[in-house]
C-alpha cells in the first residue's frame, strides 16, 4: 500500500514543479515555467494558428510560409519561444543575449 501512495506522490505534478525548482535555484540555475496549451497548434515560424489536430495526425504544415515539421518538434519549438520570451521579460534583457546566456543571472536595473 506504501508503495503505491509514493507513486501517488510522484505523480503530482505541482510537487514535480516544486522541486525542480528549488534543484534549479539550488544549483544557480534558471527555472520557468511556460504555458503549454495549444502548442501544437501554433505555427513556431510565423505564430499562426494553425487548425486543430488529431492526435494521429504527426505533421505539422503551416501554409503561409510553406513550414512543415513533426508536430512534437513544433510544440517544443513553441515552448522554447515561451520560455525565451519570459526570460527576456523578466531579465529585462535583449532576445539574443538570453538566447545565448550571456546576462543570465542578474535582472538590469
Amino acid at each position: 500500500m506504501v508503495r503505491y501512495a509514493n507513486c501517488a506522490k510522484m505523480l503530482d505534478l505541482d510537487n514535480y514543479f516544486k522541486i525542480l525548482e528549488q534543484t534549479c535555484l539550488k544549483r544557480g540555475m534558471y527555472f520557468q515555467k511556460v504555458d503549454s496549451r495549444k502548442t501544437s497548434q501554433i505555427c513556431p515560424n510565423c505564430q499562426t494558428e494553425t487548425d486543430k489536430k488529431k492526435l494521429l495526425e504527426r505533421i505539422h504544415v503551416c501554409l503561409n510560409y510553406s513550414y512543415t515539421t513533426d508536430r512534437d518538434v513544433a510544440g517544443a519549438q513553441i515552448v522554447f519561444l515561451r520560455g525565451l520570451a519570459a526570460t527576456v521579460k523578466m531579465l529585462g534583457v535583449s532576445i539574443s543575449e538570453a538566447y545565448l546566456g550571456l546576462s543570465i543571472g542578474s535582472p538590469k536595473t
